[in-house]
């Protein structure tokens, strides 16, 4: 993947909240180890992640259903609202979950800028979980730094995403999605 900031508005960007978690590793990213593999294995996460995996996998098979009887594919729809709403209630009440920094970060599928007291300095190589509120939407990825700002109290970090996986982007994609579709709804609310 090509790196650098300018590569980054490729991307639409959003600012939302989340849970940020970051593991300094060093000038390369472990062969071999996923990005889990260096934060705490959560139960509440595994089920999470597992859920979103079955919903992306089953998306065009409820289109289907909802194509051929509307009522069906509305009822299996909240089903799966249910589904997800006690997913992120787990979650909420998992202490492992929320390890981290809640702030308000720049996102994209591209990467990511947040603010950070440890020290990461410029071309390290880090393990990010990042908890996307306020859907629970855990995104684990290694992260290249791109520049470290040290303008305010706390340094702002901007980050390349290294070796996404594909499901992870779509998560991404799929939250950046979301929270300009409710922008759009709250501006609309106000005109």
């Amino acid at each position: 993947m090509a790196t650098g900031i300018d590569n980054h508005r490729d991307f639409y960007r959003i600012q939302c909240r989340a849970v940020v978690s970051c593991k300094l590793l060093g000038a390369a990213a472990p062969r071999g180890a996923p990005p889990d593999s260096h934060f705490t294995e959560n139960p509440a996460l595994a089920l999470s992640r597992e859920l979103l995996r079955l919903d992306q996998e089953n998306s065009a098979l409820l289109h289907a259903i909802a194509e051929k009887d509307r009522a069906a594919g509305a009822y299996l729809a909240v089903l799966n609202r249910k589904t997800d709403l006690l997913a992120r209630y787990l979650l909420a009440q998992s202490p492992d979950a929320t390890t981290g920094e809640e702030q308000t970060i720049s996102l994209s599928e591209g990467g990511v800028a947040w603010h950070t007291t440890q020290p990461l300095p410029e071309g390290a190589i880090v393990a990010l979980r990042l908890m996307l509120l306020p859907a629970w939407t855990a995104v684990t990825t290694y992260a290249e730094v791109i520049k470290a700002e040290h303008g305010g109290a706390e340094p702002l970090i901007n980050a390349s995403f290294e070796n996404l996986e594909e499901a992870d982007r779509q998560l991404i994609a799929r939250h950046v999605m979301q929270v300009q579709m409710a922008e759009q709804r709250r501006r609309a609310g106000r005109d």
